[in-house]
């Protein structure tokens, strides 16, 4: 039976199939075609075989009438031939057999083509629908989902997903028309011997019905375990410094044979259920083969069939066997495409916690304001507690405290990467939550405090997604003081970073993610670590050239170096998800403790006594 579940599995994957149905209605009627021709081959020999019987039955009176024991007559007499010319009709048949086959075989090849190239595009389709609902997904769900999950997804899942059309339209439609035919000719020969190929194709149900549950539940294994060793190997790779630098390659290796091995018996399990399925249903095709015959013979013995009949009753049921299995082997191969399809659909039903709304966001003019705003990324852990800050156009605002509580959080809740769980953030006294995400996040540069790069050009890096201003993109370049470093490159712009920029230094990294935030002259400029790993020297140039850029816009500033945020317009001191104190450099030296402490840990302890001067 097929459950409502199943049900919801097909009718998502009717989603994608729909518009190509010209296509599949097309394959569909070809697949009759050659169904048709493929059923009557057997019947092309009848002739051949009444000659040689001599069993001189006469021809049937109408096509209603046309059994097994007359097909043979039937068509001598529509080829207007007596027993003189035996040799000629002999050659005649096998000619026209042989013609048969392979205008059938050059039809089925054609229509396997048009159905392959269905099922390459159904497949494309599959993946371009759950790649754009991946990105519509929150921040939220890429902290839970491991990365090489979602590829196995894209990949895998896809493809098999994509196998059902070519099941369904070439081998259970094919089949369920020849099984028709057929059983129309073997009934009105004989019902006995019809209820003996029946038996066989509810034996064939039986066996179908006794491995899918097996078979689907391996599928979903296997694509999990995919999965794990997907985001192992790219989790490694891309950490492949530290791997390398704490010596723990046999630790990395160990994890990986470890479920490499896992993969290996779920592997096993699904070849036993894969492959002992063939040898069950040859078993039950010999087994019904042979009752057929013992039927036959009876009903040779009692008069109700005649040689010929016999010998085509025979061939058709040996013939008639094989749909039998094809469709029992294709509900089974169903089953990994229900399998596959579960894992799509878990992924598309997931919806973003963060919603667009109906309002373009405009470039900023008064202030972004968080009003009494508490976050928490699981429910009853809050790591940001009833936060009210204003961020006037204009003002360089620095976000300092000690590690770990909330600075990151804050800056991601003011670019919307998170919406509050209490409170809300308001853009020129809008909530942010009426601006759909793109328009709004177009007004921010960003540069995060791990500054990952794309495997593609430096020039590619800092326009990304963007129009190319080759003017501008070389002004953020100068202003990042990034234009020299990538002038000395191989290929100058042009130059191929590698997987997340692993072909240049940390600090190179850090200055093209400077200018990539740069570039668009942003309303809102959010630095979260921006020049951490910067040397002495560039530090400077760098962050004199902040100092110009801030002057026009609005900037977040989050950094442990206080350096960087003394000449800020307003620090705030974030301690455990509260604020602790917010004014200047000097006003924090004698209102705020923790930003005293920070001071002394970081410009010696006699700093702070000395009215921030270090002797």
């Amino acid at each position: 039976m097929i459950s409502r579940q199943d049900l919801r599995y097909v009718r998502a994957l009717g989603s994608f199939v729909r518009p190509y149905w010209v296509a599949l209605a097309a394959a569909s009627l070809v697949s009759v075609f050659t169904a048709t021709l493929t059923t009557i081959q057997p019947l092309v020999l009848a002739p051949a075989i009444d000659l040689i019987n001599r069993s001189g039955a006469a021809p049937a009176a109408s096509w209603s009438a046309l059994t097994l024991d007359n097909v043979g007559p039937t068509l001598l007499a529509l080829l207007g031939r007596s027993a003189a010319g035996t040799w000629g009709v002999i050659a005649t048949v096998i000619g026209a057999y042989v013609g048969l086959v392979a205008v059938t075989s050059a039809i089925g090849f054609a229509n396997q083509l048009l159905l392959t190239n269905v099922r390459i595009r159904i497949f494309r389709s599959i993946q371009e629908r759950v790649y754009q609902h991946v990105l519509t997904l929150s921040m939220s769900h890429f902290v839970r989902q491991r990365t090489g999950d979602l590829a196995s997804r894209l990949m895998n899942d896809a493809f098999e997903a994509s196998q059902g059309v070519d099941a369904l339209v070439r081998g259970l439609f094919q089949a369920v028309l020849q099984l028709a035919v057929y059983g129309v000719l073997l009934l009105r020969t004989d019902a006995w011997l019809t209820l003996g190929v029946l038996a066989v194709f509810a034996l064939h149900l039986g066996i179908t019905r006794v491995l899918r549950a097996g078979i689907r539940r391996l599928v979903v294994d296997q694509f999990d375990l995919f999965a794990r060793l997907t985001s192992f190997v790219h989790e490694v790779v891309l950490s492949i410094r530290v791997v390398k630098s704490f010596g723990a390659e046999r630790f990395e290796v160990a994890r990986f044979v470890d479920t490499a091995r896992k993969l290996e018996r779920v592997f096993l399990k699904g070849g036993i259920f894969k492959y002992i399925e063939n040898p069950l249903r040859e078993v039950a095709d010999a087994v019904g083969l042979g009752v057929v015959l013992l039927l036959a013979v009876a009903a040779l013995s009692a008069g109700r069939l005649s040689v010929a009949g016999l010998v085509l009753f025979v061939v058709l049921a040996r013939q008639a066997l094989q749909p039998v299995s094809q469709v029992g082997a294709t509900l089974l191969s169903f089953q990994a495409v229900l399998g596959a399809s579960r894992r799509l659909l878990d992924l598309l039903d997931v919806r973003p916690s963060v919603i667009d709304g109906p309002r373009t966001a405009a470039p900023l003019r008064d202030a972004i304001r968080l009003e009494r705003v508490s976050f928490a990324y699981e429910p009853g852990r809050p790591v940001i507690h009833d936060v009210s800050l204003d961020v006037p156009r204009g003002e360089m605002l620095a976000i300092v405290g000690p590690s770990g509580t909330g600075k990151s959080t804050l800056a991601d809740l003011a670019v919307r990467l998170y919406d509050p769980t209490e409170g809300r953030v308001t853009y020129d006294g809008v909530d942010v939550r009426e601006f759909t995400q793109e328009s709004y996040r177009r007004n921010f540069g960003v540069v995060s405090q791990e500054c990952l790069l794309f495997n593609a050009t430096v020039r590619e890096n800092i326009v990304y997604g963007r129009p190319v201003d080759e003017s501008a993109m070389r002004r953020a370049a100068r202003i990042a003081h990034a234009d020299d470093f990538i002038g000395r490159l191989p290929d100058g712009y042009d130059t191929v970073v590698g997987d997340r920029g692993i072909r240049l230094s940390g600090g190179q990294r850090q200055r093209i993610a400077i200018a990539r935030a740069i570039y668009g002259t942003p309303d809102v400029l959010i630095l979260d670590e921006a020049t951490s790993a910067l040397d002495t020297e560039s530090e400077r140039q760098v962050q004199a050239a902040l100092d110009e850029i801030v002057r026009d816009v609005t900037a977040i500033v989050i950094a442990h170096r206080l350096s960087t945020v003394v000449r800020a317009d307003r620090i705030v001191v974030l301690v455990e998800g509260r604020i602790e104190a917010i004014g200047s450099h000097d006003e924090l030296l004698v209102r705020s403790p923790i930003y005293r402490r920070l001071c002394d840990a970081q410009f010696g302890e006699a700093y702070s006594s000395h009215g921030g001067q270090v002797r």
